[in-house]
């Protein structure tokens, strides 16, 4: 079954498994690492919410992301305009991980730092070429939807 349907299903279940530790994660793209470890190296980046921690985010960005998003200081606003909730927050919960051939998409429960819960789902595919080719990269994050910052 084509990743698009199953990303969908993903989203309107937003089945999350328990709270994962999530250390200060590698600094840049390998080939070695898995979705989820893209992830969290994100995740635990976007949680110190630094310069440097911004713009570790950014090199884990497809070149697709990046040539929209781009270049980093501009990616860095877009991040504190459009999920300020992903800046600073508490905790982050993997749910589950969809993989199909080159495409991937794990589901992520965000605890503020209010204490709200947001649910986002990180869709990421496999470089094939340029120098991170073999490494996953995040294409993109899409809200859940339903996710209303909940109180946890």
């Amino acid at each position: 079954m084509p990743i698009l349907p199953r990303v969908q299903s993903l989203l309107a279940a937003c089945m999350l498994w328990p709270a994962l530790t999530l250390a200060d994660g590698p600094e840049q793209p390998a080939s070695h690492l898995t979705p989820r470890e893209v992830v969290a190296a994100q995740l635990a980046a976007l949680r110190e919410n630094t310069p440097a921690g911004l713009a570790r985010v950014f090199r884990f960005a497809s070149p697709a992301n990046q040539a929209v998003t781009g270049p980093s200081a501009r990616f860095a606003l877009m991040l504190r305009e459009g999920y300020p909730d992903l800046l600073g927050h508490r905790s982050a919960h993997f749910g589950e991980l969809l993989i199909d051939g080159s495409e991937a998409a794990q589901a992520v429960e965000i605890i503020d730092t209010a204490g709200r819960g947001h649910r986002y789902v990180f869709m990421l595919s496999r470089q094939v070429d340029g120098p991170c080719a073999g490494c996953w990269l995040t294409d993109g994050v899409v809200n859940a939807p339903g996710d209303d910052g909940v109180a946890i």
